[in-house]
Formats: C-alpha cells, sequence, structure tokens
C-alpha cells in the first residue's frame, strides 16, 4: 500500500522542499523498525501546521531512537 503526499512547510529544505510530492509505502514500524535517519510520515491530530485541509500528516526525519539522548 502506498500514499501520495506534498511537502508543506520548509521543516525539511535540504531534502525536500515545499510544494514536492513524494509517494511512501505505508509500512508499520513494527515491521522494518525506525533507525536513525529514516524519513517517516506519521499521523497529525493536533494539526500543528494548520496549513488547510489536507494537513492531516507530518513528514520528518528521524533523529533518535528509544535509548537516545538528543540535545
Amino acid at each position: 500500500m502506498f500514499g501520495a503526499y506534498v511537502i508543506p512547510s520548509a521543516s525539511m529544505e535540504g531534502t525536500l522542499n515545499i510544494g514536492d510530492r513524494v509517494i511512501a509505502s505505508k509500512i508499520k514500524p513494527k515491521v522494518s523498525g525506525v533507525q536513525r535517519g529514516d524519513i517517516v510520515i506519521f499521523h497529525d491530530p493536533a494539526h500543528w501546521l494548520n496549513t488547510g485541509p489536507h494537513d492531516d500528516f507530518l513528514i520528518k526525519r528521524v533523529i533518535g531512537v528509544g535509548g537516545d539522548r538528543v540535545s
């Protein structure tokens, strides 16, 4: 299963730019695991970006995993 997404903000610049379109496979983290450097797409129930009716997902790079200390 796949999903199509549009990048709504500059938070991923350098990798993804505003307006870029991506297609991502919907693999459960329990199956593949999440590692530092991975780009993940996740549901945004709080609508942090509040950019419109299609802002239900965020696309971010993983900078830490369980047990890491990020400063």
